[in-house]
């Protein structure tokens, strides 16, 4: 919060208690720069928000007394019965467009009321704006849950490390000074839990953020998170305007940009076929409106779910009970970020059938889910007959000029020449054409980021999978 007020051009400090509060009030005074405003939390050890504003509306040693907005995660109707004098209540989780709004109220100003769907724009671009340029590993097992967070991180500025499982998480933790690590936490060899616990085991990553992504959604999940030694909770499907509000509550940045990155504000086009089962106004709500990737998200669903069944039996008949969960889980995860609500509801009975070893409704659940499977993928067929990233026409590139092209970038990005931005785009085409496509996004990302010997890296790694001079 501290940050956030700081980057809306306010002159703020924090304190940790009421009884600190009180203090800092007196102080302020008697130093003649009072403060205008408290932004108070309501549940807090030995006295909370309610008691601490009583405390300081009676100090006679405050002659210059503030207003008051009182900060609360819980139930709001119970706290205004509690409020007997403050100018405003603030509902966590904040938002830097929910936070000055809040303040320009108590204040007396007018806010004008904007459109819901203008609001969640403005927040998504606040709070990429705080943490561009921030370092993010990303663990994730699940190659299409990793694309639609590097699409979404790195197009607001972010520099993004992968790690598929909790293993190589605490291997690349030890070795780079991340900003913070988003943990998914149903993931093969080590989940997300027993990773938290051995990272938070080195003090070196006390204060390191750790944020869950778990599609489950049962009652003590985010309690579990929590006593891993997670800071919060992300769920799934992804929304994009919580993750970045979540991101910007938690996430500092180190280091960042020269010059800032403009947001890639996500498209309104909403040019998408109408496919029966797919809530596709929620689903784009979530991807902030941004058509085209949702559209990629659908395809990649049914590439890579087509199958999904045949695995999960397969899991079965071996007695792996733990991958059966695991890609129901999966596969309920990725039908909610493009909107299939039937699918989800499916998936989700069977995760829980498997989690619960219930046998004797397995065979019902498999069915239904496969049932609602075939006919979800046959639907898309029908509308989005494409593939993803479907090779151009255009064809073959030519290796030397390709070569050359990576050799003059390279030299570029050497010279920390600010040319490279200009010729990436053209790179990155002709990388596509060659079948590196997720590769060359990566570098454009670090390029985008001013990170050109990070860039330069990557670029040669590519230059040597080519069969090229680095």
């Amino acid at each position: 919060m501290l940050s956030m007020l700081i980057s809306l051009s306010f002159d703020a400090s924090a304190v940790s208690s009421g009884t600190e509060a009180l203090a800092e009030l007196e102080l302020a005074q008697l130093s003649g720069k009072p403060y205008g405003l408290v932004l108070m939390d309501w549940q807090m050890p030995e006295m909370d928000g309610v008691e601490a504003v009583r405390r300081i509306r009676t100090d006679v040693n405050l002659t210059n007394t503030p207003s008051f907005i009182m900060v609360t995660a819980y139930s709001k109707d119970e706290l205004i019965e509690q409020l007997q004098d403050t100018d405003g209540i603030l509902v966590k989780p904040i938002s830097p467009s929910t936070l000055l709004d809040s303040i320009l109220n108590s204040l007396g100003k007018k806010v004008v009321v904007r459109p819901r769907r203008q609001t969640k724009r403005d927040d998504f671009k606040e709070a990429s704006a705080l943490i561009q340029g921030a370092y993010i590993l990303l663990v994730e097992d699940n190659p299409v849950n990793q694309e639609l967070a590097l699409e979404i991180l790195q197009g607001a500025g972010l520099r993004v490390d992968i790690a598929e499982n909790g293993v190589e998480a605490i291997e690349k933790i030890g070795q780079t000074a991340y900003d913070g690590v988003l943990m998914d936490c149903q993931m093969p060899v080590m989940d997300g839990f027993e990773a938290t616990r051995q990272i938070r085991q080195d003090k070196r990553f006390d204060a390191l953020p750790i944020l869950a992504m778990t599609a489950n959604a049962m009652a003590g999940d985010k309690e579990k998170c929590l006593e891993c030694g997670m800071n919060a909770h992300i769920g799934k499907p992804i929304d994009i305007s919580q993750l970045f509000e979540t991101l910007a509550r938690w996430i500092k940045p180190k280091t960042r940009p020269a010059v800032a990155a403009p947001v890639a504000v996500p498209s309104e086009d909403t040019a998408l076929p109408n496919i029966e089962g797919l809530e596709l106004i929620n689903a784009l709500n979530r991807v902030g409106g941004n058509a085209a990737l949702l559209r990629k998200l659908i395809l990649r669903f049914k590439e890579t779910q087509a199958e999904v069944l045949e695995r999960i039996n397969a899991a079965i008949e071996t007695n792996d009970n733990t991958t059966a969960t695991r890609e129901a889980h999966t596969l309920k995860g990725l039908a909610g970020n493009i909107g299939a609500v039937r699918m989800f509801e499916a998936a989700a009975n069977l995760e829980g059938i498997l989690n619960r070893g219930q046998t004797d409704s397995l065979s019902d659940a498999l069915k239904e889910t496969e049932i609602e499977l075939n006919g979800l993928i046959e639907r898309i067929s029908q509308a989005m007959p494409t593939t993803v990233e479907a090779p151009r026409q255009t064809a073959a590139v030519d290796n030397e000029t390709l070569a050359a092209q990576i050799r003059k970038l390279a030299a570029f990005l050497a010279d920390d020449d600010s040319q490279a931005a200009e010729m990436i785009d053209g790179v990155v085409d002709m990388l596509r054409s060659a079948g590196q496509a997720s590769a060359a996004k990566m570098v454009a990302a670090s390029i985008a980021n001013f990170d050109y010997e990070d860039a330069l890296s990557k670029l040669k790694e590519i230059a040597v999978s080519l069969g090229m001079e680095p």
